[in-house]
């Protein structure tokens, strides 16, 4: 994933191009990376604001397989909840929100901001 942040938002992305872990099969599987683990789950933005940090995950994907390999939420929740933890520091309070809908992500992300901002 690539990061960047603006204001209290953090813009999360796919790197460009292909799995550098794909070599016509999954050459860290024993080993993968959360991505891996959580996909189709998708962390699409992240906003943090004073010692919260929120995540928005979603699942919108033409995966084929996508029943097979879609982790319960709990297990995604965890996965989200424990990067945020090792990104931020044990002391972050983690939160994840779910959009399964078609709500878009950077209208959700805005929106949490200024929730977390609180009034002002």
């Amino acid at each position: 994933m690539e990061i960047s942040r603006a204001g209290p938002a953090y813009r999360v992305t796919a790197k460009a191009g292909k799995c550098p872990n794909w070599v016509g099969h999954c050459t860290v599987y024993e080993t993968k990376p959360m991505e891996c683990r959580l996909y189709p789950y998708t962390v699409s933005h992240l906003a943090a604001v004073g010692g919260t940090v929120q995540a928005v995950v979603h699942n919108r994907t033409g995966c084929p397989q996508k029943a097979q390999l879609t982790p319960s939420r709990a297990e995604a929740e965890a996965m989200v909840v424990g990067y945020i933890v090792e990104t931020f520091g044990p002391d972050v309070k983690a939160r994840v929100l779910f959009d399964e809908g078609g709500a878009r992500p950077d209208v959700l992300a805005a929106k949490l901001a200024a929730k977390l901002a609180g009034p002002g």
